[in-house]
């Protein structure tokens, strides 16, 4: 495997140039969640996360412009909070740089760019058989109590 220098990898807003590397991490993560999308949801996706308002993304990169992972992130008003919250819905880090400290510096990003933002909660799910997804997550945050429901 290839390791990365960390220390050289920048953690950035996404642009409209990034398409061509960000489409393979965010094809890797639907392919590993098993969730097909559609060429126009994918789009309309990646306008939005550009756009960087109530949705917003960031990408690592390596020092010879290779996109490493990438961080999606949904900035909402709540009921309990003056700010808002900051929800993490997407984390992704290609296969060859895992295990090199690239999903910890895009939480690093995530916060501050919540705290920019004011926001008073970051919040976070995975699948419960994510167990590497997990052990990272134990160190970052505190694991609630709390079962997710949803309506497809």
């Amino acid at each position: 495997m290839h390791t990365t220098d960390t220390t050289a990898v920048i953690v950035r807003p996404l642009t409209h140039t990034d398409y061509p590397g960000w489409w393979p991490l965010w094809n890797g993560y639907l392919h590993f969640y098993q969730q097909p999308l559609s060429e126009h949801v994918t789009l309309l996706t990646f306008e939005r996360l550009c756009i960087g308002e109530r949705l917003a993304g960031l990408v690592a990169e390596a020092p010879d412009g290779t996109l490493l992972g990438l961080a999606h992130l949904v900035f909402h008003p709540s009921s309990w909070s003056e700010h808002g919250y900051c929800y993490l819905e997407d984390l992704y880090v290609s296969e060859a740089a895992r295990g090199q400290g690239i999903a910890h510096r895009l939480f690093e990003a995530v916060y501050q760019l919540a705290d920019e933002k004011q926001c008073d909660r970051v919040y976070w799910a995975t699948h419960e058989t994510n167990s590497r997804a997990r052990a990272l997550y134990d160190q970052l945050g505190e694991r609630t109590a709390f079962l997710t429901y949803r309506r497809w």
